[in-house]
């Protein structure tokens, strides 16, 4: 009897909480060298307008807020670090830029499931302890087709 209470105050002291907004934090650049991705310019624009500089809300660069967390082969993937003055996220669409490459990285539509995290008492949790999942991104106007987790893109030079 005395356990059924216990058990039902602690449920009681539980809340959910709305996990942070997802966000696509790992980009991987192949056949790029070093040089050529620290130099890259992230923009982001309003999901409802076109790609123009007269649209751009911000932009930054990628070598100076995100860190290396993988080189194999001809591919070098970076990390977005949590510094950085925005990421990419659903609400905006953004372009990679690389300076002297014809072609830039155009994405859009990216939306991220909503989830809930349960905190108890005695708990120390957050928004920031869980990220919502990314269900759909499109890339140079095509969806991306990955079965595991949308938390990476690749741009092939």
């Amino acid at each position: 009897m005395i356990a059924m209470l216990v058990i039902g105050v602690l449920s009681s002291c539980c809340q959910d909480i709305n996990c942070g907004t997802g966000r696509l934090s790992v980009i991987g650049f192949i056949n790029f060298d070093t040089a050529e991705i620290n130099s890259t310019i992230v923009r982001r624009f309003p999901q409802d307008s076109p790609f123009t500089i007269q649209n751009k809300i911000d932009s930054f660069k990628l070598g100076k807020y995100s860190t290396i967390s993988l080189i194999a082969n001809d591919t070098t993937n970076m990390t977005i670090v949590d510094a950085a003055p925005f990421h990419l996220s659903p609400g905006f669409k953004y372009q990679l830029y690389v300076p002297g490459v014809p072609d830039s990285l155009r994405i859009d539509s990216i939306a991220d499931k909503q989830s809930q995290l349960q905190a108890c008492s005695g708990t120390e949790f957050s928004a920031k302890s869980c990220d919502n999942l990314l269900v759909n991104i499109y890339v140079n106007g095509f969806p991306v087709s990955n079965s595991t987790s949308y938390q990476i893109i690749y741009f092939t030079r």
